[in-house]
């Protein structure tokens, strides 16, 4: 198994969501989300491996959302979510959606209490709690008070499974442009570097 750094993971991540026809802002949050997980501890670039692999393309394109369009929308309402309970539609990967709470909780220093059949997870600001298995199912978000919010130790890599991590990495090489003689050309400072 390879040790990837949480950056490598981020970067990665991202260019998949990107080689599988998500948006940049979708992307972004793809790269994020693996982060966040890895840094908890969690199997972050494999979860998103999975959902990369499991749709032929992009939810946007494709019309069926994905964990990380609902996370992403979820996300976007923290700000406004209260102790009242806001249900989603149900999500073939809650761990993608706790990732982008964890990183709005985060950002707004809020904590929320995520449910879902056969699990639940409480996020705070750089802190997670996490019960029970992570099983497609409908899922409930509601703010709750502050628990403990100490930042815990987290290294700077990761183990990966070899085969999450190379399927993100075929996804990701369909952004990048093969190498040839147009490609090449004027590439580099040239004569004129002004930095």
């Amino acid at each position: 198994m390879p040790v990837m750094t949480l950056a490598e993971i981020d970067a990665t991540g991202r260019k998949a969501a990107r080689g599988c026809g998500c948006p940049w802002g979708l992307a972004e949050e793809a790269g994020k989300s693996a982060r966040w997980l890895a840094s908890h501890g969690l199997p972050g670039a494999e979860s998103l491996a999975a959902l990369l692999q499991d749709n032929e393309g992009c939810c946007v394109g494709t019309g069926k959302p994905c964990a990380l369009a609902l996370g992403a929308s979820l996300a976007d309402r923290a700000a406004t979510i209260d102790d009242e309970p806001v249900r989603t539609a149900p999500v073939a990967d809650p761990l993608l959606v706790i990732a982008q709470m964890g990183c709005a909780a985060d950002a707004l220093h809020r904590s929320f209490l995520l449910e879902w059949h056969g699990g639940r997870a409480i996020v705070g600001r750089h802190t997670l709690s996490f019960e029970g298995s992570a099983m497609a199912s409908d899922m409930t978000c509601r703010a709750i008070a502050d628990p403990d919010n100490r930042v815990p130790p987290s290294p700077a890599s990761r183990t990966v499974a070899g085969q999450a991590w190379a399927a993100l990495e075929a996804l990701a090489h369909r952004v990048l442009v093969p190498a040839s003689d147009a490609s090449r050309a004027g590439a580099g400072a040239g004569l004129q570097d002004n930095d």
